[in-house]
């Protein structure tokens, strides 16, 4: 099946012009460099669905448009949480996490997180759900919830030590350093470190490779992967959105906010 359309406004999808069984997905808002929203949640659940009906695909490649992956969160949004009761925060956050992460759960083929630029907080969050990761050199990664007065969400507490170990994650959660690509590489957050223009390039390439074996057995060592990885995830996500929905009513996190959102408008 060749897609080259709009999933939305925020999410594009197009076919590999070498193996059109292979999809990428562009999250395409790079003014505000590519934020995760209630809105683009709902899309991309959508658009997981459709790919899930799809028996023809063998791979799945996520990026950013423009020079970041993702930046996490969207600033509004955030904003608008800490004007919300704690219950219905737990619920709004619970349901953000269930769609982004959707494709767990019913799209059994890799996803491979083509990291161009910077991927912060919760857009961290969804390249360590994907299977493979490869990034820029000089991208920003990290979990910076904590610097914000923020618990973290989206599964970062669970992921995170599956791929970093429970040391490595614990001093990066509470920290919520940004390190660089090279660094990331060195840590195992990514596979590859590489030119900033070959990101796409390499992540493609290694999707060919794997899409060469048979569907079959791809899609079986994929499920029995993710089955091992996501174990205990659920409890994970709910005392995530329990605990962010309790910090959201704090003091500190409207401060940080501000000062980004301020940040943000001397920059445009």
């Amino acid at each position: 099946m060749r897609w080259n359309k709009k999933a939305s406004q925020t999410i594009l999808i197009r076919s590999d012009k070498e193996n059109e069984d292979i999809k990428i997905i562009t999250l395409n808002n790079p003014k505000k460099l590519n934020p995760l929203t209630v809105d683009m949640g709902k899309e991309w659940e959508s658009l997981m669905i459709d790919l899930s009906n799809d028996n023809s695909l063998k791979g799945v490649v996520v990026t950013g448009a423009g020079t970041s992956f993702s930046a996490g969160g969207s600033l509004d949004f955030l904003m608008d949480r800490t004007e919300t009761t704690s219950h219905n925060n737990q619920v709004i956050m619970r349901k953000f996490y269930n769609r982004i992460l959707s494709f767990r759960n019913i799209v059994d083929v890799p996803f491979y997180a083509a990291i161009n630029g910077h991927a912060i907080g919760a857009g961290l969050c969804l390249a360590c759900a994907c299977d493979i990761r490869i990034g820029a050199l000089d991208a920003k990664l990290g979990l910076n919830f904590a610097k914000l007065g923020l618990h973290p969400g989206m599964g970062a507490t669970h992921y995170f030590q599956h791929i970093v170990g429970r040391q490595m994650a614990t001093k990066m959660l509470l920290t919520g350093e940004l390190i660089d690509g090279e660094e990331a590489e060195k840590r195992g957050i990514l596979l590859s470190a590489v030119d900033p223009d070959k990101v796409l390039e390499e992540t493609l390439k290694l999707s060919r490779t794997i899409a060469q074996n048979p569907t079959v057995v791809v899609k079986e060592i994929v499920r029995t992967i993710r089955m091992q990885s996501d174990e205990g995830l659920h409890i994970t996500l709910q005392r995530e959105a329990d605990s962010q929905a309790h910090t959201y009513n704090e003091d500190d996190l409207p401060v940080a906010l501000s000062h980004l959102m301020e940040k943000s408008e001397k920059t445009k």
